[in-house]
């Protein structure tokens, strides 16, 4: 009699403890999707330690350490789940992801190449690709998942011909990087980057009233872009304006620009004349 009894208070706390791992589950998931996301992580990490067998709790909380950009951790997540044969291509992203924050570029690419292995219409595995092999000084390959994306994913257009723009501009191809960064302001005309990207490659193809129009709009929307104001700087000088040149520089400097602090030492004499 005492040996039943014993059972039944063991299967009494075990049906406990098993609900109190549900409730905290619940908790962690209900606090994931409100966005709180340091109280998600302190309830997935008691479910885990209690000994919570869900599978999805390793990814919400791989995705949390991600928000919360602990990578380390979120690859140790996502690296349980691929050993317990519950990864998908999104668990692949998702930690080709975060080996991409840490820099470990091979990594990341090996990931992402598995996740595209299972679905190779996963724009956003794809697009990630294309991003470390640009960082790679690998634009052939990236340029290759720029324009499946063009053709297949409209709303990731924008970022495509951005470093098709990168590309074109670093292999001299100038006139190519100007048409595919007009694209993208057309696209996206209250992005800052974007305009000064513009300027910078009409600089290269010395259309410099143009450029100072494109970062004269780069400024409005961004009065703080230290180099911004140092390549319109360098286009009012091309143009012998030296006097806005040098006020251009100053504002780099003051925002902590020191290569326009080496430009104003070079150029910008009190004799200077505009």
């Amino acid at each position: 009699m005492f040996i039943v009894l014993i059972l039944l208070l063991a299967t009494s706390l075990h049906a406990q403890d098993n609900l109190f791992q549900k409730e905290l589950y619940g908790k962690a998931v209900a606090e994931y999707e409100k966005g709180e996301l340091k109280k998600a992580l302190r309830y997935f990490n008691e479910y885990i330690d209690l000994g919570g067998n869900e599978s999805d709790a390793y990814f919400y909380r791989g995705q949390t350490r991600q928000y919360l950009e602990d990578y380390r951790g979120a690859v140790a997540d996502f690296d349980k789940l691929i050993e317990l044969d519950e990864a998908d291509e999104q668990v692949l992203y998702l930690k080709a992801n975060a080996l991409f924050e840490m820099n470990f570029f091979n990594e990341a690419l090996k990931s992402v190449n598995n996740a595209i292995n299972l679905d190779s219409t996963y724009s956003d595995a794809r697009f990630l690709r294309a991003t470390i092999f640009y960082v790679q000084d690998h634009c052939p390959l990236a340029e290759k998942d720029l324009y499946w994306l063009l053709k297949n994913d409209v709303e990731l257009s924008a970022l495509a011909f951005y470093y098709l723009g990168k590309c074109a501009r670093e292999s001299e191809n100038y006139s190519a990087a100007k048409d595919f960064f007009i694209m993208i302001v057309e696209l996206d005309p209250e992005n800052s980057e974007i305009w000064y990207e513009l300027g910078y490659v009409q600089v290269d193809l010395e259309e410099y009233k143009n450029a100072i129009s494109s970062f004269d709009r780069a400024l409005e929307l961004d009065s703080n872009f230290a180099k911004c104001y140092h390549e319109r700087g360098l286009a009012q000088y091309f143009l012998r304006n030296t006097n806005k040149a040098c006020s251009d520089w100053q504002k780099a400097k003051d925002l902590g620009s020191d290569l326009a602090a080496e430009k104003i030492e070079e150029y910008c004499g009190a004799d200077e004349d505009e």
